[in-house]
């Protein structure tokens, strides 16, 4: 049984769609192609707004509680925390393209920065500040 060629334009489509459109944090395919790709073939209306967060171009949405991870364009981890209800908690990564640790900062269970540490490329700790 032969099916029809619109049948796989349609199934095509939709996974074209799911990847500019889904959730960011599906993978770290979803997030890059929304990073890079949505904001040059998307007229300037359909996209959101860019975070100036640290260079996370996908912003955590209000009230977020979980695990935000964002992707460096090459594939390696970008950065990585925990959210309560939109308040940053615990340890929060950044990392360089190379994937090297940038910085490692701790937030308190209401969101206070407890302390922060800051990594140069070759992994040497360049400050350390504490609230």
């Amino acid at each position: 049984m032969k099916l029809p060629i619109y049948i796989f334009l349609i199934l095509f489509l939709g996974c074209f769609v799911y990847l500019f459109f889904g959730n960011s944090q599906s993978s770290k395919y979803h997030y890059i192609i929304q990073n890079k790709y949505k904001h040059k073939v998307l007229p300037k209306n359909m996209l959101g707004y860019r975070s100036p967060f640290i260079g996370v171009k996908i912003p955590v949405p209000t009230g977020y509680t979980g695990l935000w991870q964002a992707w460096h364009n090459n594939g390696n981890l970008q950065y990585v925390g925990q959210y309560l209800n939109g308040i940053r908690v615990g340890e929060h990564k950044q990392y360089h393209d190379s994937g090297k640790v940038e910085s490692v900062i701790f937030y308190s269970n209401t969101g206070k920065t407890l302390s922060q540490n800051y990594y140069n490329e070759t992994g040497k700790k360049i400050k350390i500040l504490y609230q």
